[in-house]
């Protein structure tokens, strides 16, 4: 995995590019939760961050029914947000920007690496134009 890109996000900006994953954290099995987001669900553990529309980086464990998060097409709605088992976790470091967009949906999530505080969010839809490939 680690040379393979994933779409991430600038959460100032909201523009769109590929990344190179620089590494691969294979972590002890931890409990994870559930996270309801109507089409799918998504399981990570805790203390995964997960961008929160008005609020920025927030912990799993901290999202709530009726927060929305960030996704590649606009905006989805928490349902819920469930104990689920413990199982092996993983996480991804990637190149720049430290961000990228996981499940079917794409929600956006943060890396393996230390948050940065964004005080101007960016939280419209991306568009898709402004897609920007890494080769």
């Amino acid at each position: 995995m680690v040379g393979d890109q994933v779409l991430g996000q600038e959460t100032t900006t909201g523009r769109l590019s590929y990344q190179p994953i620089v590494a691969v954290f294979h972590n002890p099995p931890s409990q994870t939760l559930r996270i309801d987001l109507g089409d799918e669900s998504i399981v990570a553990t805790g203390i995964h961050r997960f961008w929160k529309a008005g609020r920025g980086w927030t912990m799993a464990r901290e999202l709530k029914p009726g927060d929305t998060v960030r996704t590649l097409a606009g905006l989805s709605t928490v349902r819920s947000v469930e104990s689920d088992q413990v199982q092996p976790v993983f996480n991804l470091q990637v190149a720049e920007g430290r961000t990228f967009f996981v499940g079917r949906t794409g929600t956006l999530v943060h890396d393996n690496s230390l948050i940065e505080a964004v005080t101007d969010p960016f939280d419209a839809a991306p568009e898709l134009e402004s897609v920007v490939r890494k080769d």
